[in-house]
């Protein structure tokens, strides 16, 4: 496995953009396709209309030349009938004018509006005709010469009638080619407007197409995002338990197993190399297991490096050593490094009428055995199991309404210096009171912590602790810095420092007096939002406490990098001394040198025995916490211990 796996991961990241695109895309090219069929439409249209509206004006001209040529005879008639019958015919020769100026002007606007028209010839021929005709009755009011006038009109008389019937017929020749031209542009119009409508209709239709394939597209790209893993491309848990709780209505999970396997040392990758790293290994893994699965089976990523396997029962046998061991290669600093992958696993056999969440459970709490160790890497469901997986689930059931009771109560181990005896500061730990009886943190803790709400129950001590502290103060009790754990989980949320900022000033405590504590494994498992989140603590005046040191595997890469205020060292270390292992001696001394050239404070935990504080006193390491000399109190005895604060 290696660059598919790679490539898939990356895929995966670009959904989402893909999808945003592909949507965009069929927005503008529905919006750029209809404006364009529109636009067309509309400028074929206006063509034709500005067209249609100048054959419809030419023929009202045409019209309007007919009736003033008409009148224009007349008049040229009645003229020459009343001078031969002696009457005066000055008016009636203003009126011939008046016509022929009328006539001209409809003339020259018709011929304004004929150009490139299929009537501009027989126009011509008509104005020619028109300009011949007007030419010959000026004639009539050009005599001066004495010559017999009538003998003119009557000469003119002659010329005039085949003229003025040739005008006639041109003029309604004309009126008729301008009436076929109009019925002619609206038919092509029509054609066109069909034409482009049925363009416009392949054109939706197209568009339609198109929309419909990229919506589908679309479909199956958000499908993706919401049934499978962003990084792996494999399906996620609900996806998976969807299709299990189909099959189990169906009567079809009995010759099924779920097998949830854990990824070994995937923290010691993430450190020694970096997430980058540990991403691709993840990717890698995924793609090459999901690669052996046949048809129904399923594969899911719970989460982190946590995976989730519905196997035939036929199939399990064989596949199983792949899911334990396999190999890839990551990309490091040098270049690519080939590493085996190692893995624990939990494999629970499916019964008809299993529920998902049952199946899960047990799968999980199989697996978590597994983690400890005691059963080796593969752990199979015992009905042993069935007890604790049950425990879990009421833990679960019963977390929220025992908040909101507080059943949940803050106990305080004492932190002693043992050069003097005297306390130096505390640690807060929860305890569960449910029916009267306290329940042990090593039954609800991990569950808290595995499930993710250990963080509400974390800032739930947190603010009992800061009110204790304020009751403290405020009685002038001797002031103590007091500690509170907090889960790695917390480094998922942004906001982590400022939640306990907010705390701390809702109740009015100083900061001096508080200390935040978490494990090593924050440090592996995000070193910047570690880092990052101590440097805000540290800037804020809160001191910082790293617990459990040395039951890690960055332990020194934490020093090195994180500027923590305290150093816990863990109970292993202590437990190993005084016993006449001179080894395990030297190396707890080598550890303590450290990290006091480091510049930090320590304080060692899990101290029973005199001899192992006469120990750490000859190392100069004087702060210890222990049941030498106080288990955790409730409040009512840490606070009468507060009054007496010095162990006799």
């Amino acid at each position: 496995m290696g660059n598919d796996g790679r490539k898939k991961g990356s895929e995966r990241a670009r959904l989402p953009r893909r999808v945003v695109i592909i949507s965009a895309f069929i927005i503008i090219l529905s919006f750029i396709g209809m404006f364009l069929i529109d636009s067309s439409v509309k400028e074929i249209r206006n063509d034709y209309r500005q067209n249609i509206s100048a054959d419809y004006m030419n023929k009202e001209v045409v019209g309007d030349i007919n009736r003033y040529v008409y009148k224009h005879q007349g008049l040229i008639y009645k003229y020459g009938n009343e001078y031969e019958s002696g009457v005066d015919v000055t008016q009636v020769k203003n009126d011939i004018i008046e016509c022929r100026n009328e006539i001209k002007r409809l003339d020259n606007a018709l011929g304004k509006n004929v150009g490139d028209m299929p009537y501009e010839k027989i126009y011509n021929e008509f104005h020619e005709m028109l300009d011949g005709y007007f030419s010959e009755t000026e004639k009539i009011f050009g005599v001066s010469d004495g010559r017999d006038e009538l003998k003119i009109l009557k000469t003119i008389d002659g010329e005039l009638n085949p003229t003025i019937v040739s005008i006639i017929d041109k003029v309604e020749k004309l009126d008729r080619m301008i009436t076929d031209n109009t019925n002619k542009s609206n038919d092509v119009m029509a054609n066109n407007l069909d034409k482009y409508r049925f363009g416009e209709i392949m054109i939706i239709i197209a568009i339609m197409v198109i929309s419909i394939l990229g919506f589908v597209h679309c479909i199956f790209l958000t499908h993706d995002i919401i049934n499978r893993d962003p990084m792996t491309n494999v399906f996620n848990i609900g996806k998976v338990g969807r299709d299990i709780s189909r099959m189990s209505a169906k009567g079809r999970l009995n010759d099924y197993s779920c097998v949830c396997t854990n990824i070994k040392g995937l923290s010691i990758i993430n450190q020694r190399y970096g997430t980058k790293s540990g991403d691709v290994l993840l990717i890698n893994y995924a793609s090459a297991m999901s690669g052996l699965l046949r048809r129904n089976e399923r594969m899911a990523r719970i989460g982190g490096d946590n995976f989730l396997f519905f196997i035939k029962n036929d199939h399990l046998e064989q596949l199983i050593p792949k899911l334990m061991h396999s190999e890839t290669e990551i990309p490091t600093a040098i270049g690519m490094k080939k590493v085996n992958i190692d893995n624990r696993c939990g494999i629970y056999p499916i019964s008809n009428g299993d529920r998902f969440d049952d199946i899960l459970d047990s799968a999980y709490t199989t697996l978590n055995q597994a983690k400890r160790g005691a059963e080796g890497d593969i752990v199979r469901f015992d009905k042993k199991h069935l007890e604790k997986v049950f425990r879990r689930r009421n833990i679960l059931r019963q977390f929220k309404k025992a908040l909101e009771d507080h059943e949940f109560i803050v106990y305080y181990q004492p932190k002693v210096e043992c050069k003097n005896n005297a306390i130096i500061g505390a640690e807060a730990l929860v305890r569960w009171k449910h029916d009267g009886e306290l329940v042990p943190p090593f039954e609800f803790i991990p569950v808290l912590e595995n499930e993710g709400s250990i963080t509400e129950l974390d800032f739930y001590v947190f603010d009992r602790m800061c009110k204790d502290l304020k009751e403290w103060l405020d009685a002038g009790l001797k002031p103590i810095r007091v500690s509170s754990n907090f889960s790695k989980h917390h480094l998922k949320n942004s906001d982590f420092a400022d939640k306990i900022i907010k705390v701390i000033e809702s109740n009015n405590v100083p900061r001096e007096y508080i200390e935040v504590e978490l494990t090593e494994s924050f440090g592996y498992e995000n070193l910047k939002a570690f880092t990052d989140f101590v440097s805000r603590m540290n800037k804020e005046g809160i001191s910082v406490s790293l617990d459990d040191f040395g039951t890690g595997y960055s332990s020194l890469s934490v020093l090195k990098d994180i500027n923590v205020d305290v150093v816990k060292i863990d109970k292993t270390f202590i437990d190993r001394i005084c016993c006449g292992n001179v080894i395990n001696e030297k190396l707890l001394i080598n550890v303590i040198h450290m990290i006091k050239d480091l510049g930090h404070e320590i304080i060692c935990e899990g101290v029973e025995k005199e001899e192992q504080a006469e120990f750490l006193k000859q190392q100069e390491c004087y702060f210890i916490q222990g049941y030498l000399y106080d288990r955790p109190l409730p409040h009512d005895e840490f606070t009468e211990r507060l009054k007496s604060p010095v162990y006799r």
